[in-house]
């Protein structure tokens, strides 16, 4: 686990559009491809803002790059909950990246798990042959309770082990309660991983989370923050 510190949000947002990049220039170099699952949110709105603007969107060669998303909110796609929603506002309608390079979870079906299960189906159309999908990059966020992508803090969701895809419940003070969600499984094999932190109340679950690995079982989060391949970019306000 590495961790970076960053004097507020915009400078954050900075560093991980430079990081994504970096990352993104490595893998194509290496194999022609770059997989990266992403998050909704309001934090990464302004990552994704810069990663759709000059001089990101004519350097990265989107063609090679392939979009997944970590989980979605179980809403049309055009509702203001969808992450889809989001991060087509925010990036992907201002990028010459192919339709099909972008996996959105769908949500169009009879229900959430079945929708679960194809966006299953089509994760394992594309990383064949394997026990469980490698991004080379998955962008995280944390909630204030300690949750990221819709696993949250006693769920049942975190004891799966062997489903790539599932559906999930947010507690009930949360909007849209029903979600679909990348499983731990999946989420620990990436790569790569980058959180990027901000937002008032997250200081203290963070701090703990630090210094306390074992948190893992109180807060998802912690599943993932503690892996050796992940990096933290932590926007310095959030502890004051």
């Amino acid at each position: 686990m590495n961790i970076e510190f960053f004097h507020d949000l915009e400078a954050l947002s900075r560093a991980a559009a430079a990081f994504i990049e970096a990352r993104a220039l490595k893998h194509i170099a290496g194999k022609n491809i770059f997989t990266m699952a992403i998050s909704g949110g309001s934090t990464p709105q302004k990552t994704y803002a810069l990663l759709a603007a000059s001089p990101y969107r004519e350097r990265l060669p989107w063609g090679k790059i392939y979009l997944f998303f970590v989980d979605e909110r179980w809403v049309p796609a055009d509702s203001t909950f969808s992450n889809f929603r989001l991060v087509s506002e925010a990036m992907l309608k201002f990028l010459p990246i192919p339709k099909n390079n972008i996996f959105n979870i769908p949500v169009g079906g009879k229900s959430a798990p079945a929708d679960a299960r194809q966006y299953e189906k089509m994760l394992k159309a594309f990383f064949t042959g394997l026990n469980f999908p490698v991004f080379d990059l998955v962008l995280m966020g944390m909630g204030t309770d300690g949750h990221s992508a819709s696993l949250f803090p006693s769920s049942s969701a975190l004891a799966e082990k062997t489903k790539w895809v599932i559906n999930s419940r947010a507690p009930i003070d949360f909007p849209v309660p029903e979600r679909i969600t990348l499983t731990l499984p999946v989420l620990k094999q990436a790569r790569e991983t980058l959180f990027i932190i901000s937002g008032k109340g997250k200081g203290t679950i963070l701090q703990e989370l630090i210094k306390n690995p074992a948190a893992a079982e109180r807060y998802p989060a912690a599943h993932i923050i503690t892996n050796p391949a992940t990096t933290l970019f932590v926007d310095k306000t959030i502890f004051t």
